[in-house]
């Protein structure tokens, strides 16, 4: 039970500091509208945060060489999502439909080889991080994330469609 607390106390505050630091990098209100924005973001913060509450409930934390290709998947997947976010420019919004008509179809950079490349990085991150921990039961979390991933792709996608009037 106390695992279950910790992992939502953890939970709470990644998403605190994901909503953050998208009110530091816009201004305005942030995905308020779009639910799946908030979907998004609470999926990602359980699994990094029941994470570490199992991490914490282990009687002792091992490092196994096994481990150490999952630190390398999370930080090169981050180093991917940084990319695509930096690439992505001013057509980045956390909302899953973006009414500026200045936004553009980006098809360069990872996205040449990917439509969707920072939920592929933000996957492989989680990814990462929980082969590198060695957790057991928290890749669970990867099942409302990956669900909430499609959701989220599936909306983006129609609303693209509506926008620039071509199958992308």
């Amino acid at each position: 039970m106390n695992t279950i607390l910790i992992g939502l106390g953890f939970t709470g505050g990644f998403f605190l500091l994901f909503h953050a630091s998208f009110l530091l990098r816009r201004k305005g209100p942030v995905g308020r509208d779009d639910p799946s924005y908030w979907a998004l973001s609470l999926t990602y913060s359980a699994g990094l945060g029941f994470m570490l509450a199992e991490l914490i409930a282990m009687p002792v934390i091992r490092f196994a060489t096994w481990q150490l290709p999952g630190w390398g998947l999370a930080i090169l997947a981050r180093l991917w999502t940084h990319w695509s976010y930096r690439h992505l420019g001013d057509n980045y919004t956390p909302e899953a439909d973006n009414p500026s008509p200045s936004q553009t179809l980006v098809r360069s950079g990872p996205y040449r080889w990917f439509r969707h490349p920072i939920y592929l990085g933000n996957a492989l991150t989680l990814i990462g991080f929980f082969w590198g921990a060695g957790v057991r039961w928290t890749w669970l979390a990867l099942v409302p994330y990956t669900t909430v991933v499609i959701w989220r792709v599936r909306r983006e996608e129609h609303f693209l469609k509506q926008k620039f009037g071509k199958p992308i």
